[in-house]
């Protein structure tokens, strides 16, 4: 029983620390890897906050490949960092609790 407890004990304290800490990022873990890749994505420059016209009220964040950007006349402004993409279900690290 004592050498049960001493491997399951760190097991299940990196698992709720690494839950803990997905949570106040504001993720679940299915979306783990949706974030790293738009993190990648961000890094590579080809992350826009795009209009679909001048007068459209609201930006979307898009995607746009670097040999598709030439082709691409929307206006647009690149995303710089992480944190300028916005997550809906992030409510800070108390609320996500």
């Amino acid at each position: 029983l004592f050498v049960l407890l001493l491997v399951l004990t760190p097991a299940i304290g990196i698992f709720t620390a690494y839950q803990l800490r997905i949570t106040a990022l504001g993720y679940t873990s299915n979306e783990e890897t949706k974030w790293l890749n738009i993190s990648d994505a961000v890094n590579d420059g080809v992350v826009f906050a795009v209009r679909d016209h001048e007068d459209a009220p609201h930006e979307t964040i898009q995607v746009i490949e670097k040999e598709d950007q030439t082709d691409d006349a929307r206006p647009r402004r690149p995303i710089s960092h992480l944190r300028h993409v916005p997550n809906m279900y992030d409510r800070g690290p108390w609320l996500n609790l």
